[in-house]
């Protein structure tokens, strides 16, 4: 009889040995069986023959791996080539999903009863590409094959999810195509091209500059005039301006920000000595277009003057109200680069002198138009001047590196003519007095007054004889 232990021993072995059986056969159940569907005649397993003589354990159907291998045997099915389809992959399952796959017709049953959304969960969903145009126009499946008709035929393409929408942008695209497509009869129309012209010297319409700006009443003007005279100091702080101040007058000096209504109506008044505008000129936006014109090329094309503050320096003279006329002032502007630090003057209220108001006015009219012509004479003697705009009462000027252009000097001597002709737009007694200034600053000054003056010269005084017998 055998020993009591050795009996146990071999209990606990038979044990183990039995648990692993058991869990492979749940393996093996979990990979090849179906709920409610029949057992075929090749998933039937016989039964485990009986051991024949003690000893043989290669052949003892107790064993898990004889087991594995007669199932496997068993499973084994032959396929049309003539070979077998065997276990593919054997590795255990990994979070409750097993990787053991069959090539048997157990797999084939499984596949057939597996839901429809898990077999829709499994499928690749499938893209239909539309190329719109070149040679290979249509709907493709093939995202390869489609990318290398974009990448040779230099063309794009469009994704869809159906092949119905694929098809039905594509017919869109070549019915749109088709229509656009027509030929349009269009005569033929031959360009004529145009002699080059100067746009800094356009001279405006006088009709049209009167409609879009009109011109400065006598009310209004008393009304700028008294405001630079009583300007003072807290004037800077709220509407940003200064005053240069004299006996006879007060000239506004307008800072960024300021109001450009008033600085244009001051402009028109004749009573600006700088402006000091914005990068933008947003205290133009009242002048003509074409002065702001101007002076934003001045800015373009000056390469300091893109970023860097300008200053307008202003020369006028002052405008003539007859009857119910104005006669607008002329006007000489400088444009340049502005410093860094300007000199502010502290404005001072001031007082006119005990006159009428137009006896103020006379004097500094004709010392305007006076400082005019001698800024003309400059530029015409040869001064490194450039001319940015002119029109029949301004003329806008810029220092340049060159000396003044043939064009310039024309345009500048043309300017000047009427200050030395003595015909400009004012009034008679204005002519009159500004002909002496005339003749000290233009050797070829000739007007209707001097002709007066010179009949006068050669009559002489009226003699005694005369005065007796005019008696």
């Amino acid at each position: 009889m055998e020993d009591l232990n050795t009996l146990r021993m071999k209990k606990q072995m038979l044990l183990i040995e039995l648990s692993a059986i058991e869990q492979k056969i749940n393996l093996y159940e979990q990979v090849t069986t179906v709920t409610n569907v029949p057992e075929s005649e090749s998933s039937k397993t016989k039964a485990i023959p009986v051991q024949t003589a003690p000893g043989k354990e290669s052949t003892n159907p107790l064993k898990a791996d004889a087991l594995l291998k007669s199932i496997i045997k068993e499973t084994a099915t032959p396929l049309p080539d003539g070979k077998t389809s065997l276990l593919v992959d054997t590795n255990p399952c990994t979070e409750g999903i097993s990787k053991m796959t069959t090539l048997s017709p157990i797999n084939k049953s499984v596949q057939e009863f597996t839901p429809d959304y898990k077999k829709a969960l499994n499928k690749e969903a499938e893209r239909f590409y539309v190329i719109y145009k070149g040679p290979h126009a249509g709907v493709h499946t093939d995202w390869g094959i489609t990318e290398t008709f974009c990448k040779v035929d230099k063309v794009t393409c469009k994704k869809f999810r159906n092949e119905a929408s694929a098809r039905l942008s594509l017919a869109t695209y070549q019915d749109d195509t088709s229509k656009t497509n027509q030929p349009l009869l269009r005569p033929k129309i031959h360009k004529v091209k145009e002699a080059h012209r100067d746009q800094r010297f356009d001279v405006p319409n006088n009709v049209q500059q009167m409609v879009n700006h009109p011109e400065i009443s006598f009310e209004d003007f008393r009304t700028i005039w008294k405001k630079a005279r009583a300007a003072c100091p807290e004037d800077l702080v709220h509407e940003k301006f200064f005053t240069t101040d004299k006996k006879t007058k007060s000239l506004f000096n307008f800072l960024e920000g300021s109001d450009a209504k008033l600085v244009y109506q001051a402009f028109q008044a004749g009573l600006i000595d700088n402006i000091y505008p914005s990068c933008n000129l947003q205290e133009l936006i009242f002048f003509p277009s074409n002065m702001v014109e101007s002076i934003k090329n001045f800015r373009k094309k000056v390469l300091k003057a893109k970023d860097n503050p300008i200053y307008i320096r202003c020369i006028s003279s002052l405008p003539e109200w007859i009857q119910e006329s104005t006669l607008s002032p002329y006007h000489f502007l400088e444009i340049g680069l502005s410093k860094a630090n300007r000199d502010i003057e502290q404005s001072q209220p001031m007082e006119d002198k005990d006159l009428p108001f137009t006896e103020i006015l006379h004097p500094n009219r004709i010392n305007g138009l006076r400082r005019i012509s001698e800024k003309i004479i400059e530029i015409i003697s040869g001064s490194k001047k450039k001319i940015n705009y002119t029109d029949s009462h301004c003329i806008i000027t810029s220092w340049s590196y060159n000396n003044t252009s043939q064009e310039d000097l024309r345009q500048a001597s043309k300017f000047g003519e009427k200050f030395m002709n003595n015909s400009m737009e004012v009034s008679n007694a204005t002519r009159q007095h500004f002909c002496r200034h005339a003749e000290q600053l233009f050797e070829e000054h000739l007007c209707h007054f001097c002709e007066s003056k010179d009949s006068e010269t050669m009559e002489g005084p009226p003699s005694e004889d005369d005065k007796s017998s005019s008696s």
